[in-house]
C-alpha cells in the first residue's frame, strides 16, 4: 500500500544481473541463504522479500493471522500482501490485509492496481479474519491473460473472497518483466505517516510465484527488505524459514 518503491528500484540497479533460464531456482532444497539473497533494499516501510528473475504470472502465501498490540498506539498499522509488478516498468499489482489494534484481528482486505507517479486509492473488500486463522493471498492472471484474479481465503473458516481486475487497465504489470514480491509493510492507508503496528511474528508459509507453469521459492534472485526508521533501528525484517517456501516478519519498534 505504499505507493513508492525507490527501496526496490535502486537495489534492482546494483544487480548487475537477475535473470536465469526458466527452471533455474525451483523450490525445493535449502532455505533462503546468502546466495540467494542478491541485495539487501532498505526503506521506512517495507520488510520482506521480492523475486526479481521476472516473468511472473502468479504469486501467492499463505500465514496466520497475528496478534497486534496496541503498543505503537491505536493509530498503528501494517499491511501484509503479496505484488507483481515493478522491475522497472513502474507498474504493479499489490494485493493484502491491513492490521491494526483496535479490530483484534484483520480490518480489511484489498487490492491495489498503480504506477510508481499516479497514486489511486486501495480497493477494500469484505473479508473477516481473527487472531490464528490462516487465510491465504493469490494474485493470478486467467489462462487468456485478459484478467487478474485476485482471492482471499480463510482457510479457518472455510471463506473467499474473489475479485477480478481486467488487464487493459492503464497500469497493468507487464507480464515478461513482472517480479514477485511478500511483503510486511507500514503503510499510509489508512493514516499516511502512521507507526508500524506491533505484531507477534508472522510466518508466511506456501509461498510461490509461478513462471511458464513452473513454480518457484523464495531459492534463488531475492532481494531482502528491511524496515528502518529513527536512528537507523531496525522497524521491521525478514528471516528465512525452514524451506524456500517459507519465512518469518517480525517486527521491532513503532517508526
Amino acid at each position: 500500500m505504499r505507493r513508492a518503491r525507490v527501496s526496490l528500484l535502486t537495489a534492482l540497479a546494483a544487480l548487475a544481473c537477475v535473470a536465469a533460464p526458466v527452471g533455474a531456482g525451483a523450490t525445493g532444497g535449502a532455505a533462503p541463504a546468502v546466495s540467494a539473497v542478491e541485495a539487501d533494499a532498505y526503506s521506512n516501510h517495507w520488510s520482506g522479500f521480492s523475486r526479481v528473475d521476472g516473468g511472473f504470472t502468479t504469486v501467492r502465501a499463505h500465514l496466520v493471522v497475528p496478534s497486534v498490540s496496541n503498543r505503537c498506539g491505536a493509530g498503528s498499522a501494517a499491511a501484509l500482501y503479496v505484488g507483481l509488478g515493478g522491475m522497472g516498468s513502474g507498474r504493479f499489482v499489490q494485493a493484502g490485509y491491513t492490521l491494526t489494534p483496535n479490530v483484534g484481528g484483520i480490518q480489511g482486505a484489498w487490492y491495489e492496481v498503480m504506477n510508481d507517479w499516479t497514486q489511486p486509492p486501495p480497493v477494500v473488500v469484505p473479508f473477516v479474519g481473527r487472531v490464528g486463522d490462516r487465510v491465504g493471498i493469490s494474485v493470478a492472471y486467467d489462462r487468456s491473460h485478459d484478467a487478474l484474479n485476485v482471492v482471499w481465503k480463510n482457510t479457518t473458516r472455510g471463506t473467499t473472497t474473489r475479485r477480478t481486475i481486467l488487464t487493459a487497465h492503464r497500469w497493468m504489470p507487464d507480464r515478461a518483466h513482472s517480479i514477485a514480491d511478500w511483503i510486511t509493510e507500514r503503510p499510509d492507508v489508512p493514516t499516511v505517516g502512521a507507526p508500524m503496528a506491533s505484531l507477534s511474528p508472522v510466518t508466511w508459509t506456501s509461498v510461490s510465484a509461478v513462471r511458464d507453469g513452473h513454480g518457484f521459492g523464495l531459492s534463488a534472485h531475492l532481494i531482502r527488505h528491511t524496515a528502518v526508521g529513527v536512528g537507523g533501528r531496525v522497524v521491521a525484517e525478514a528471516s528465512a524459514g525452514p524451506g524456500p517456501r517459507s519465512f518469518t516478519s517480525t517486527t521491532h519498534h513503532c517508526t
